[in-house]
């Protein structure tokens, strides 16, 4: 049951002001208000009436957001239900990254073996769509990539180290020069200064490390793309549409591509967020370990 799209309308009425709900639900003010002004041509009539510093609801906006309530408290009672059925059996965990959903595709049938009673709920979400979830408790584990630039909270703790690759088309005359595995980020720079580099959406981890990178080195390339996917960028720089910074997890076989390793090295943290200890349910302990033992294992 989703309700999300519900929580959007009771956010702009609780704080009367869209640009202050937007920035509570982690969107932007832009989607939060094509979202209200789809919702009011559904119904025929305004919501809330748009001012100068704020919006006041209106007698329709007041009935919807009423009914927005109560569908949300029966699905958080639904649900809360739910969770007590299996409470020592139900694990929440989410991935934001490629990594994470590899790393839960491999370990959690290992996990299952050792627990058959245990049920886990997974989902891959874009981290700032989950940290509603996470703040509010419904998430009990997340697997996300940080920036090393970025503040990282009490309760993430460092799974591993990523590097980065510099991804080139293997056509480029750089690659036919220079057939190594390594290139220094002098060499990047000199090179590549003309090249269209992909990058990924703005606020991601990605985005934060490379952007970090090129101020380091007084660098800014003439033109860069942002996209979002590791394997929809991997298939551009195939393609020759430009060049790119890739975490090790984006790294694919294929024919048209060229990755270096990249001296000195850059890197992403990937993070395990938990709920505190002491809020976790003995499975949900053990799980605990259990993640962190086997990326001790794989380091």
């Amino acid at each position: 049951m989703d309700v999300k799209h519900l929580q959007y309308i009771i956010t702009i009425a609780d704080e009367r002001n869209i640009t202050k709900a937007a920035e509570k639900l982690f969107i932007s003010q832009s989607s939060l208000s094509y979202y209200l002004t789809t919702v009011e041509k559904q119904l025929g009539t305004p919501l809330f009436l748009r001012q100068r510093h704020g919006v006041t609801i209106t007698p329709a906006g007041e009935k919807y957001v009423e009914a927005c309530r109560e569908i949300v408290a029966i699905r958080n009672k639904l649900y809360d239900e739910i969770a007590e059925l299996k409470k020592a059996e139900r694990i929440t965990i989410c991935s934001s990254s490629v990594w994470g959903s590899r790393f839960m595709a491999e370990y959690l049938p290992i996990f299952e073996k050792k627990y058959p009673g245990v049920h886990f709920e997974v989902s891959q979400v874009e981290s700032i769509y989950m940290k509603p979830d996470i703040q509010a408790g419904r998430i009990a584990f997340a697997l996300m990539s940080v920036s090393p630039y970025e503040k990282t909270e009490k309760s993430m703790e460092l799974l591993r180290k990523e590097p980065y690759y510099f991804a080139v088309n293997s056509a480029h005359r750089f690659v036919k020069e220079h057939p190594g595995d390594e290139i220094s980020l002098k060499d990047v720079f000199d090179n590549f200064s003309d090249s269209n580099f992909l990058i990924s959406r703005r606020q991601s981890a990605n985005y934060i490390t490379i952007m970090h990178v090129f101020e380091e080195y007084g660098f800014m390339p003439v033109s860069f793309t942002e996209v979002n996917g590791l394997y929809l960028t991997a298939d551009m720089v195939a393609n020759g549409t430009g060049v790119n910074f890739m975490p090790e997890s984006g790294i694919i076989n294929h024919p048209n591509l060229k990755f270096y390793r990249v001296s000195p090295k850059i890197y992403r943290y990937n993070m395990l967020y938990s709920k505190p200890i002491s809020n976790q349910s003995e499975i949900e302990a053990a799980f605990h370990r259990f993640i962190l033992s086997s990326c001790r294992d794989k380091k």
